[in-house]
Formats: C-alpha cells, sequence, structure tokens
C-alpha cells in the first residue's frame, strides 16, 4: 500500500498508471498525509479521466501532484512528458 511503501520503505515519489476516475482515499491523498512533500504523477488515457483529475486531484503546498494525459503502451511519451521532473 502507499502508507506502506512512505512509511516503512521511504518512498516519496510515486507514478500511478492507469489512474482511472478519481474516488475517495486517492494515492496522493495517502501519500501526503505520512509525508506533505510527497510527489505524485497520474497515468490516464481517457480524456474524461483527465478533466476529473484536473478538478479534483489537489496537492499539499509542499508537495506535488499531477496528471499526465498518456496510454501505457507508450511508455515513452510518459518518461518524456516533463511533469515526472518539474
Amino acid at each position: 500500500t502507499v502508507r506502506y511503501a512512505i512509511t516503512d520503505l521511504g518512498i516519496t515519489q510515486f507514478l500511478d498508471i492507469g489512474t482511472g476516475l478519481p474516488t475517495a482515499r486517492n494515492t496522493h491523498q495517502v501519500a501526503q498525509e505520512v509525508n506533505p512533500a510527497a510527489r505524485i504523477v497520474y497515468v490516464d488515457k481517457d480524456p474524461l479521466v483527465l478533466a476529473h483529475a484536473r478538478a479534483l486531484m489537489k496537492s499539499t503546498p509542499e508537495g506535488r501532484t499531477a496528471f499526465i494525459h498518456a496510454d501505457l503502451r507508450e511508455p515513452e511519451s510518459i518518461l518524456r512528458d516533463p511533469e515526472l521532473t518539474r
């Protein structure tokens, strides 16, 4: 789980591929509860997911939450996206 990854493993950056529509208790919410500086990038190819993500996924001031509109079958487009390095 996200909480275990942060607390026990010290992971502070997450790449969530195939995000789907936002729900309660998303990756960024759990991660930034434990570590407000955690960075999360969501990836999905569905334009409806993109619209919801932009409206609902808010980051803590210390951390970062971003969304990439891309397809898992084209990993190079994900890895080249500037959202991964901001």
